[in-house]
């Protein structure tokens, strides 16, 4: 049976788009067979650069924004499929063409499609800005947008959503400059007042609703991770809900929504008041949640990083001999994000830059010793607390390099984590170690259910899991009776979790040749 080949329509809004509609255009030429450009009055070349690439022109009313003309102009599309690209978003090859296989099998009827946020000249990979999945790729009888600015459209049908790495994600230019994002600010702001509209607001609801973007994006998200722009752009999102607000302020004719008395009562107590400044209101709150269990407490990963710090800094300050203060101040450059010579050339050798970029309470020398300790061409590796995936990516590079066939199974549920602000980090996982996705199976779960329906013998057995007593146990009774006669079982932080050191010595009687660097332990099975 001759099998039709199934066709998609490109949807660009513009306005005043001349330097970015042939390339998005032209980006998208190995997925699309018709091109609409819905023009909104461009004063421009925007629509004669888009008519010379073959597009169709659809003028439509100047709303702002795109949202009330998209079901219109949708409508409009000759094919079943349509693909929906702001002027500024790019689709690389390797996307249109897995794209295009997904559109001729048709099991689906909406893609949602990771976005590679690239923002001040850099892309955002934290600070919610990653993946920021997209519903860019669907049927046109599936989808129905609403007339209001920042709201998702309404979507029926079997969906399919891409995994978050790179090679799958639509690329936005999104943010030049700074003059850039004010405009949009200024823009935007005036669609948005009406989200206010109709609520019941008060003090607190309005200073949370300004603030929340910051402490949800900085801290909640991980936007410290990327440096200044995630401060820079957590306060810009910030900026933007306090315009919001200013604007709705305005159509309400400047008429102060709350007695004063009661504002001012209300700012006082979060921003003057001892301890109730937002920074200390976080910290407490999590100290709180953790106060009841020491042992939690001190698995918080700034926790453990801080105590370690402490100690080296401690122990430099008190002197002793020039070699080992210089041995002392090594290892405090190297937490602090310094490296020193021997280290570098072994991550410039190893192609390891980016891996060892990713947050991580693991310090350098203990990542070179984990890639050190794979030795099993094909053995089976185990890491139990796989975070952000630092280590995981040292352990599969060692695979890789050393050419072996084993895989490294990271066992971690990814979620409800006290850095990340009780966010799930599965997807920083897959993200930070797409690059060795070849040598990693995720297994998402807890330590105990993973272990006990895991059915192969271990060779690298590494545990960096919950630090109290009763985390490590369970974590040694459910996977080191699995590991093989001469397997390698390794735990970090026995520098200073009191579980980690207890679990160790019970084990001392079961294994032989023993290793240690201040906080890594490792030992081998009888």
């Amino acid at each position: 049976m001759l099998k039709v080949k199934k066709s998609v329509t490109l949807i660009v809004h513009t306005k005043n788009e001349e330097k970015n509609i042939e390339a998005c255009i032209r980006s998208a030429a190995k997925l699309v067979d018709e091109v609409i450009v819905a023009d909104m009055k461009s004063s421009d070349k925007t629509v004669l650069l888009a008519k010379k690439l073959g597009a169709r022109i659809v003028k439509v009313p100047d709303y702002g924004f795109a949202d009330p003309a998209r079901n219109s102009v949708i409508k409009k599309a000759k094919f079943e499929w349509v693909l929906q690209l702001d002027a500024d978003e790019r689709i690389r090859v390797p996307l249109a063409n897995k794209l295009r296989r997904i559109v001729e099998k048709n099991k689906h009827d909406v893609i949602l499609i990771p976005r590679k946020n690239i923002i001040f000249k850099k892309w955002m990979r934290y600070t919610g800005w990653w993946p920021d999945y997209q519903i860019k790729l669907t049927k046109k009888n599936n989808i129905n947008w609403t007339d209001k600015v920042h709201t998702l459209p309404e979507y029926t049908g079997r969906v399919f959503k891409l995994p978050a790495r790179e090679v799958n994600s639509i690329v936005h230019y999104n943010h030049l400059s700074v003059d850039d994002y004010l405009n949009k600010i200024k823009r935007y702001t005036r669609h948005e007042v009406g989200l206010l509209k109709g609520k019941k607001l008060s003090p607190e609801k309005v200073l949370d609703y300004i603030e929340r973007e910051f402490y949800g994006r900085y801290f909640d998200s991980l936007g410290f991770m990327d440096g200044m722009h995630g401060f820079m752009l957590s306060k810009f999102k910030e900026f933007y809900r306090f315009v919001e607000f200013a604007r709705y302020w305005e159509q309400n004719k400047f008429k102060n929504p709350f007695p004063s008395q009661t504002f001012y009562k209300a700012v006082k107590e979060r921003y003057q008041e001892k301890g109730n400044v937002p920074e200390i209101k976080l910290l407490q709150k999590r100290v709180k949640e953790l106060s009841s269990d020491l042992d939690t407490i001190q698995s918080a990963k700034f926790y453990k990083l801080w105590q370690y710090y402490c100690r080296k800094r401690d122990k430099l300050l008190r002197g002793g001999r020039a070699k080992k203060k210089a041995e002392t101040q090594d290892n405090i450059d190297n937490l602090e994000g310094g490296f020193n010579e021997k280290y570098r050339k072994f991550i410039s050798d190893k192609n390891l830059t980016k891996a060892d970029s990713i947050y991580t309470h693991v310090t350098p020398e203990e990542k070179r010793k984990l890639y050190e300790l794979v030795n099993k061409k094909d053995g089976v590796y185990v890491e139990i607390g796989s975070y952000l995936g630092a280590s995981a990516c040292f352990i599969a590079a060692a695979i890789r390099d050393k050419k072996f066939n084993g895989k490294l199974h990271c066992v971690d549920p990814w979620k409800k984590d006290p850095v990340a602000g009780e966010r799930e980090t599965y997807e920083d996982f897959l993200f930070n170690t797409a690059e060795f996705d070849k040598y990693i199976i995720p297994l998402r779960g807890t330590s105990f259910k993973k272990g006990r329906d895991f059915k192969k013998k271990l060779d690298y057995l590494f545990i960096d899991g919950d630090h109290s007593y009763k985390g490590v146990k369970i974590d040694v009774m459910s996977w080191f009776p699995k590991l093989k006669k001469g397997g390698i079982i390794i735990f970090h932080d026995i520098g200073w979790a009191k579980g980690v050191q207890k679990v160790v010595e019970e084990l001392k009687n079961q294994v032989t040749k023993e290793g240690r660097l201040h906080n890594l332990y490792w030992a081998y099975k009888k």
